[in-house]
């Protein structure tokens, strides 16, 4: 079972502050957004992995992006998601 690094948003209202970035190529709502990473998960979890939620709020997008030059979009965010998981498990290897 491999682990899996999925992007976590965790209100409504912190969707609408990565939104006002803006990120063109996310759903227009926080609803939208949560049905499609609902069946990310099914496809996950159906080939035998596992999730490992990282939280995405708008200032860590805006970080992110400035530091790599990335555009705000889609990409920046799984890639910021990719980086922050290394991170944590880099972490827990130090314990």
């Amino acid at each position: 079972m491999g682990k899996v690094p999925v992007p976590l948003i965790r209100s409504e209202a912190d969707y609408k502050a990565i939104r006002a970035i803006p990120i063109l190529d996310i759903p227009d709502t926080f609803d939208m957004w949560s049905y499609e990473r609902s069946k990310d998960t099914q496809q996950t979890l159906g080939a035998g992995h596992i999730e490992m939620p990282i939280e995405v709020d708008a200032s860590k997008i805006k970080t992110f992006c400035a530091r790599t030059g990335q555009a705000a979009n889609f990409q920046a965010i799984k890639d910021f998601v990719l980086e922050e998981f290394g991170r944590q498990q880099k972490a827990k290897a130090k314990g």
